[in-house]
């Protein structure tokens, strides 16, 4: 393995914030096409990745539900449009589907659906993906990783629509270390275009493994390193 090649950042926040962030834009049906360009513009999919096809799940909760009425309404919707529910539901009462790729638009236009109905503090209707990915290249501009590191090099983004806004939950990997001016300058192009605000405490160094291991130590990186020049080309 290369030195310059023996770490990696990667930006992953932490379980005190759920994994995640809410999406700059707070209006779902607006910050929706801003994902979906993040995701056109620099991300590869892997379209044969089981988690992009299993980790898709819509969840009703009617008795989130204000009005019984409406509650039944959007419960019959939900069964024209994607079937009978899956049989075991958590919580009691709550009806769930999985949804396959085919059915995406369609869940995600059932769950902003929400914004027509009283407003009440958690859902009723929840629907998350999960996407994998490598950066698109030549637009990323890092090297690829040895044939022989062990460490997963694709990125992932996890999409929650719900609670009248979207919260995503990424992790993205950049196969250079924090130091390489590739990795700066891409990451000065990537931020205008993400769909939520990064924080830099949440990027973190990780080491190249050892022994038979398949992941490597992770560490903090400097308070200031934003501010630090890179050394490296």
């Amino acid at each position: 393995m290369n030195a310059d090649q023996s770490e990696w950042v990667v930006y992953h926040p932490p379980k005190s914030v759920s994994f995640g962030h809410v999406t700059n834009i707070r209006d779902p049906r607006r910050a929706w096409p801003r994902v979906q360009s993040f995701l056109n513009d620099y991300g590869q999919i892997e379209q044969s990745s089981p988690s992009a096809r299993t980790m898709s799940t819509l969840q009703f909760d009617p008795s989130s539900c204000t009005d019984p009425a409406i509650a039944a309404a959007r419960l019959d919707e939900a069964m024209r449009r994607f079937g009978d529910p899956k049989p075991q539901e958590r919580p009691v009462g709550a009806k769930s589907w999985a949804i396959d790729p085919s059915s995406f638009d369609a869940a995600v236009d059932f769950a902003m659906g929400d914004e027509a109905f009283p407003e009440v503090d958690f859902g009723p209707t929840r629907f998350h993906y999960y996407w994998r990915f490598h950066w698109r290249e030549p637009k990323a501009g890092l090297r690829p990783p040895s044939e022989h590191d062990p460490r997963r090099s694709s990125s992932s983004l996890g999409v929650h629509f719900g609670g009248r806004r979207i919260f995503v939950q990424p992790t993205f990997v950049f196969t250079e270390p924090w130091t390489s001016k590739a990795f700066r300058t891409f990451l000065d192009r990537l931020e205008p275009q993400l769909p939520f605000r990064i924080r830099n405490q949440y990027f973190k160094r990780v080491l190249a493994p050892k022994g038979k291991s398949r992941s490597g130590r992770v560490l903090n990186l400097p308070a200031d390193w934003r501010q630090t020049a890179s050394v490296s080309s």
